[in-house]
């Protein structure tokens, strides 16, 4: 649905072989059930949140990191409050203008009790 609506055509990889330059040489395995085996071994481990914790930055991306100064510390904290149904009441009501799902022109009106 998300691809219609963006109007995007699905792409596709073929993984038919896998190179495996973990020793001294270079081994390439073309068995259908080991490459599948190896790519969803691979992208397990290439997800795995311990995986990206241990991986150190250089210096200057760990100073974008860091805390800025300029910034209030509470300037954003409304963003991470829960959404309460007194806050959906009275939120303004929204056009919608050519939803595939809605007649151009519809008005979405907030949720009442």
């Amino acid at each position: 649905m998300i691809n219609s609506i963006l109007d995007i055509k699905p792409r596709r990889i073929t993984l038919d072989r896998v190179i495996d330059r973990s020793k001294q040489e270079i081994k390439i395995i073309t068995d259908p059930s080991k490459v599948k085996s190896l790519v969803r071994d691979h992208l397990f481990q290439w997800t795995k949140k311990e995986t990206a914790e241990k991986r150190s930055i250089n210096e200057q991306w760990a100073k974008q990191y860091e805390p800025r100064e300029d910034i209030n510390n509470t300037t954003y904290s409304d963003l991470i409050k829960p959404i309460d149904s007194e806050e959906i009441i009275a939120s303004p009501a929204v056009r919608v203008e050519g939803s595939i799902d809605m007649k151009a022109g519809s008005i979405i009106a907030p949720l009442a009790n």
